[in-house]
C-alpha cells in the first residue's frame, strides 16, 4: 500500500517529536507499506530549517526524503488542477491512525 507522507508526517519523523514520531514510525514499519511524498511538501519541511540557519536539519530532511520514499512527485499545474491532488490522481491511501489529527491514537 502507498502512503502519502505529507509535511506534518515528515516533521514528526525526522525532528522526532513525541509521541507522534514513535506512532508513525510503528505503522510505517510494515514492509507492505511504501512511502512516498511530494516536492511541495519537502520544499514545505525545508522552510524553518533554512530560515533559522539550521543546514543540520535541513540535510536531514533531504536525506529521509531521499532514502525513506519511494518517490517525490513534482507539482505541476496540471496535476495541482486535478480535483483531489495527486493523492486522488495515484490512488493513494493516507492512513488516517498516521495523522493524530484525523483521530489517530496520538491524542
Amino acid at each position: 500500500m502507498r502512503v502519502y507522507l505529507d509535511t506534518a508526517i515528515l516533521i514528526y519523523l525526522v525532528e522526532d517529536v513525541p509521541p507522534f514520531c514513535a506512532a508513525a514510525s510503528a505503522r510505517l514499519a510494515s514492509p507492505e507499506i511504501e512511502k512516498v511524498t511530494s516536492e511541495l511538501a519537502r520544499l514545505e519541511v525545508l522552510v524553518m530549517p533554512l530560515r533559522n540557519g539550521d543546514e543540520k536539519l535541513a540535510a536531514a530532511f533531504q536525506r529521509y526524503i531521499d532514502t525513506a520514499c519511494s518517490e517525490s512527485w513534482a507539482l505541476s499545474r496540471a496535476v495541482m488542477e486535478n480535483r483531489g491532488g495527486p493523492a486522488r490522481a495515484a490512488r493513494l491511501s493516507q492512513d488516517a491512525r498516521c495523522h493524530p489529527s484525523r483521530g489517530g491514537p496520538a491524542k
